[in-house]
């Protein structure tokens, strides 16, 4: 038994017995097959999430009425008997590994996309147009209603006979049934509007009649406490919501916020704090008696075992931290929470269903990928390896290849473990950066690697090791800026972030308004520095995914900083960076401190002297082409799996 004592304890929803205290919550995988079936690679996703056995695995959403009700393309459904072999397969498969099996019923409403619902007008109480969406919905009828119950009660029946434990009512988030449940929505006149229990009185009807329908099956409600939007739920509302589904009979609620139009408070990227909805959940567990479920950034196992502990909530979820590593719980059991692989909070994963693609992880490449990407196994032929970069890819690469059985050298020019790690940490919302860092150090010390810092790969050197296998993962630098050389006022934005020193109340001139060069402006802004970036192309932070992009802008605009795109830099005088705009105009800035901000190339020096001294030589990582750490992860696992 672990210290862990509360996280561990068994517990009972309904009459349901849970062995633990974990839910990995419903997050959408896109992986079910073209016409919404369990496919073998969702079957094969929700076997590896249930092999460390949390408590509850509650399903990703499923629709019960397509395609109106459809969130996106590759939706899992459950309005249809034809669906239910696929179901059962995966019930039984999580079930098999001790969880129990719960499944997420849903309808988008208003908040999906015309390509999801197949040009259907989307459905909403009221007609109040999604402004993250500007759709036109279509106000439902009584009679609407009506069906959409059935539909809800149906479903539910299919979980049963699929095998299923339980089933949670999606009413958060901004879908169709927490439409119902916001003022912000739901500006209906009848019975299914008016007041707080008017706009309950829906959901409370689903949960009744699933109840009639489906004795001994376990009904939960998701819905939110906050909305986080002007006339939408407020906590104190949402606690007497939180009453009212208790009254109905839901057997548990899952507390969370936000709608698509809040912004980031539905999934929240890497400026949250750890927990930061918690305070909600704590706000419901004091006013209802069925147990409660939240969550929002947990990430360490003794910060959920706090929370439980001090009585916030009943149960925790934990969703991508469960997603960065598959053996989160695992870890945790055993007491090794410094080996679990901490989840970024960079949102790569949701982000895929914005494109309606499968889900992958920066830091788990498994993710997603779990029908062909096997973990490396141990070799029969151990060999001598050098790994030249101590990065993201190269320290990935060293503890890969050690723990299949290689005896592996890790040479690094630079005095620390790292590479590009480093300095990007020292961005405001990206400290996790530095944990994901000491967590690659940690495997390359416990793997036994032979590390060797501040040297760099010489002739000499290769002589004395007489490797088999070199790997350059030596990354990228800066690239440079036409017309515009490093000098006394005008540095590189890598060398701003790395070297750790504090540039204070300057003027400031970013050029280049990508990831970079606005990462950086944030960092200098942060500390006091009036800053201006200046970007050739018409957008800021291009590249990113929507929500990590929306974080950093918001934090730029925070911050003071100014942006000016349109423009390229045409010379640096002195403290005056003389710019033309997209109209040919010229303007004058005055900046004690210049920072580039143009891009990365890679840096491979080594690879024309390695291929005549070492019989197999692999580039990957940055120093193959400058990308993310997603991609150096991924080359480092697939070029283990070959060795």
């Amino acid at each position: 038994m672990t210290g862990l004592k509360y996280l561990f304890r068994s517990g009972l929803i309904g009459s349901l017995a849970v062995s633990n205290r974990v839910f990995l919550p419903a997050m959408i995988s896109g992986l079910a097959g073209v016409t919404g079936e369990v496919s073998p690679e969702m079957l094969a996703y929700y076997n590896a999430r249930a092999r460390s056995q949390p408590g509850v695995v509650v399903v990703e959403i499923a629709c019960v009425d397509a395609p109106t009700g459809k969130a996106a393309l590759n939706q899992l459904r459950i309005d249809h008997p034809r669906f239910l072999p696929g179901l059962r397969r995966l019930a039984e498969r999580i079930k098999s590994w001790g969880p129990c099996a719960f499944i997420q019923l849903h309808h988008a409403g208003r908040q999906t996309t015309l390509l999801a619902t197949e040009g259907q007008t989307p459905l909403s109480p009221s007609a109040v147009p999604d402004r993250s969406s500007r759709y036109i919905c279509r106000e439902m009828s009584l009679e609407d209603i009506e069906l959409i119950k059935d539909k809800f009660i149906k479903a539910a029946g299919l979980a049963v006979q699929a095998g299923f434990d339980g089933v949670e009512i999606h009413a958060g988030h901004g879908y169709l049934l927490g439409q119902f449940l916001s003022p912000h929505t739901n500006r209906r006149q009848d019975r299914y509007g008016r007041d707080a229990t008017g706009r309950a009185r829906l959901i409370m009807e689903i949960v009744d009649g699933i109840k009639a329908a489906c004795p001994g099956l376990v009904v939960g409600v998701r819905f939110n406490v906050a909305d986080f939007v002007p006339g939408g739920i407020e906590p104190d509302e949402g606690v007497y919501l939180a009453q009212l589904l208790e009254s109905a009979g839901s057997d548990y609620l899952s507390v969370t916020g936000g709608t698509h139009e809040s912004g980031l408070t539905t999934v929240e990227p890497a400026s949250f704090p750890e927990g930061w909805r918690m305070r909600l959940a704590a706000k419901v567990k004091k006013a209802v008696s069925v147990p409660v479920v939240g969550g929002g950034v947990i990430r360490h196992p003794e910060y959920a075992e706090q929370v439980l502990r001090e009585g916030w909530v009943d149960y925790v979820f934990i969703g991508r931290g469960q997603l960065a590593d598959g053996e989160w719980l695992t870890k945790a059991r055993l007491q090794q929470s410094d080996r679990i692989r901490p989840c970024l909070s960079c949102n790569t994963c949701i982000a895929q269903s914005f494109y309606h693609l499968a889900v992958t992880c920066t830091v788990n490449p498994y993710i997603g990928r779990e029908t062909w990407l096997n973990r490396p196994t141990q070799t029969s032929c151990p060999r001598r390896v050098v790994v030249a970069g101590g990065g993201p890819a190269g320290m990935a690469a060293a503890a890969l290849l050690a723990a299949k059985g290689h005896r592996v050298t890790l040479i690094e020019a630079k005095q620390e473990l790292g590479g590009m790690l480093t300095p990007a940490s020292r961005v405001p919302h990206k400290r996790r950066l530095a944990e994901f860092r000491d967590y690659l150090v940690g495997e390359l010390k416990r793997r036994g690697i032979d590390i060797r810092l501040g040297q760099r790969v010489t002739p000499k050197l290769l002589n004395q090791l007489q490797p088999e296998i070199a790997v350059v993962a030596t990354g990228s630098v800066p690239r440079p800026c036409p017309g515009l050389a490093p000098g006394e006022n005008v540095v590189q934005a890598v060398e701003v972030l790395a070297s750790g020193e504090l540039v204070r109340n300057r003027r400031v001139a970013v050029v280049g308004g990508g990831a970079i060069g606005c990462e950086t402006a944030l960092y200098l802004a942060r500390h006091k520095n009036r800053v201006i970036v200046l970007e050739a192309g018409e957008k800021l932070a291009q590249g990113l995914n929507p929500m990590s992009r929306r974080d950093l802008l918001d934090g730029l605009d925070a911050a003071g900083v100014e942006k000016v795109t349109g423009c390229v830099v045409v010379e640096v005088k002195g403290d005056i960076v003389r710019a033309r705009d997209s109209c040919g105009r010229i303007f004058d800035i005055e900046a004690e401190l210049v920072v580039l901000a143009v891009g990365l190339e890679p840096y491979n020096p080594l690879s024309s002297m390695l291929r005549t001294s070492v019989p197999e030589v692999y580039v990957i990582g940055d120093a193959v082409k400058p990308r993310n750490i997603a991609a150096a992860i991924f080359e480092a696992e697939t070029l283990a799996r070959r060795l």
